[in-house]
């Protein structure tokens, strides 16, 4: 976290916060009166900055609430800091106006009008709180509503409402319900896949958890598995299956091997977390069949592509991004960004993908990467291998500006990139142009592809959803996934 606070710092329109001084005085008009030399110490990483600095560094900034503490909390708690020293939260539930926020939050959060910042402050005051007592009935339309906006969210608005939700799981009244919603919108064919939604049964140990998730790992026409694969091997490592889920998995990965395999990386992922005796049938065909497919670092998987490729790529992109960084002059040596770059595009896990890319989609640089990696995909070509892994850290930072390119694209790509391609166009507010071309592109053969695809038109709202949704030319599940869109609504931005 350090290095975001540092380059919104550097990298910000008032190059008065250059000097630390400054900064440190405007820090202290948000209530954050530190030595200069704490300041220091939270941007170079030596001290975790506390929730309440992280939020006066967005006040002083002009950042939206929780563009930096959102992240700084999803890190903090997968990466394992110590939660009740990193959270910092200067809430108090022994005091009167703490309660009186709580009901206000309540309030919002039950209305479908309720923002990211109104989950994630309704998130918090929940953790501090000893006991929350609400009715089972508003329990049961909070934990809907969240999931409901959560699977249609777009980048700090996902973030915000999956910190709140993850707290609700702690949450002995809201935690089933919660699981319930989740399992309601995956076992719907025609609800579309959303990685935030499958992440939040990673602690559910139930059985039909299990086998939704399961479900999820069926190979849709050659798109990646992502998050499903991180999930089901972290439930796998954490004893959460049961003889026939491991049966069931094992097969699966026994298929996948032995015919093109669109996500290597997560077969192997999948191999590891299995029990032993699984490993031991599974491994040597694992290595025979895909030798070569990705990097390995002592005999672990690292990186999704050999190590001279994933240095000049991701080098390449750090040295053009720097290009457009005016300030980057300031500084000689920043070894995060380069790294961070690399991490999302190559990383073997996806958890690290993820986060490196949720980094990079949160800091000051998110508009000219987006276009640093649309004119790298232009210069390697739609059919190059490349090309996934750059659609992929496109789709958390695409702006406008890369709309009309990234849309000529999608009929023209394979996949998996086709796939990411498709994903960011859903992530980019207001209207879409040729919306009949991405209707006539259907396959109409179930794939994830279409859901996709169909995802582009659900997000913007497009009007061809009316159309879509009861022309019997196209295939059942197109109709079904465009009428889906129409009663739940469009993208979350906010």
């Amino acid at each position: 976290m350090g290095w975001l606070l540092l380059m919104w710092r550097l990298h910000h329109r008032d190059i008065r916060f250059i000097d630390g001084t400054f900064f440190n005085t405007a820090l202290a008009v948000q209530g954050v009166q530190v030595d200069r030399s704490v300041i220091s110490r939270w941007e170079s990483g030596y001290v975790p900055a506390r929730q309440a600095a992280l939020a006066a560094y967005e006040s002083v900034l002009g950042l939206r609430p929780g563009q930096i503490s959102s992240v700084a909390l999803s890190l903090r708690r997968v990466y394992g800091e110590d939660s009740e020293r990193a959270r910092g939260s200067t809430l108090d539930p022994s005091l009167a106006q703490f309660h009186d926020r709580l009901d206000e939050l309540i309030e919002l959060v039950s209305s479908p009008a309720a923002t990211g910042a109104n989950w994630a402050d309704f998130g918090q005051h929940v953790a501090a709180a000893q006991m929350v007592y609400l009715p089972s009935e508003l329990w049961q339309r909070l934990a809907q509503r969240v999931v409901d906006q959560l699977g249609r969210s777009v980048g700090l608005a996902a973030t915000q409402r999956f910190e709140a939700t993850q707290v609700l799981l702690h949450h002995q009244v809201a935690r089933p319900r919660v699981i319930a919603a989740v399992q309601e919108w995956l076992a719907d064919p025609a609800a579309p896949h959303s990685d935030w939604l499958v992440r939040l049964l990673e602690t559910a140990d139930d059985t039909v958890s299990g086998d939704l998730l399961i479900d999820q790992l069926v190979d849709h026409g050659g798109v990646p598995y992502d998050a499903t694969v991180s999930v089901v091997a972290r439930k796998a490592e954490l004893g959460h299956y049961n003889s026939t889920q491991l049966f069931r998995i094992e097969a699966l990965l026994l298929r996948a091997i032995h015919r093109p395999v669109s996500d290597p990386a997560g077969v192997v992922e999948l191999v590891e977390a299995l029990p032993e005796s699984a490993r031991r049938r599974l491994m040597k065909a694992t290595a025979e069949k895909l030798h070569g497919a990705f990097q390995l670092v002592d005999g672990q998987l690292d990186e999704l592509v050999p190590t001279h490729h994933a240095a000049s790529i991701s080098d390449g992109v750090n040295r053009d991004l720097r290009a457009r960084m005016p300030m980057a002059t300031l500084y000689d040596v920043d070894k995060m960004t380069p790294r961070l770059i690399r991490d999302a595009l190559f990383s073997a896990r996806y958890t690290h993908r993820h986060y490196a890319s949720a980094m990079l989609q949160a800091s000051p640089f998110r508009d000219q990467l987006a276009e640093v990696l649309a004119i790298e995909i232009h210069s390697h070509g739609l059919e190059d291998a490349m090309t996934p892994h750059l659609a992929r850290v496109l789709s958390y930072v695409i702006t406008a500006d890369q709309q009309e390119r990234v849309t000529s694209w999608l009929s023209k790509a394979p996949i998996p990139a086709a796939y990411y391609i498709a994903r960011a166009l859903g992530s980019v507010p207001g209207s879409i142009t040729h919306s009949d071309e991405l209707v006539a592109g259907l396959i109409n053969d179930g794939s994830r592809l279409d859901s996709a695809t169909v995802r582009i038109l659900g997000m913007r709202g497009d009007a061809a959803l009316h159309e879509l949704a009861r022309n019997p030319e196209f295939s059942e599940q197109n109709r079904a996934s465009a009428a889906w869109w129409l009663k739940h609504g469009t993208a979350v931005f906010d």
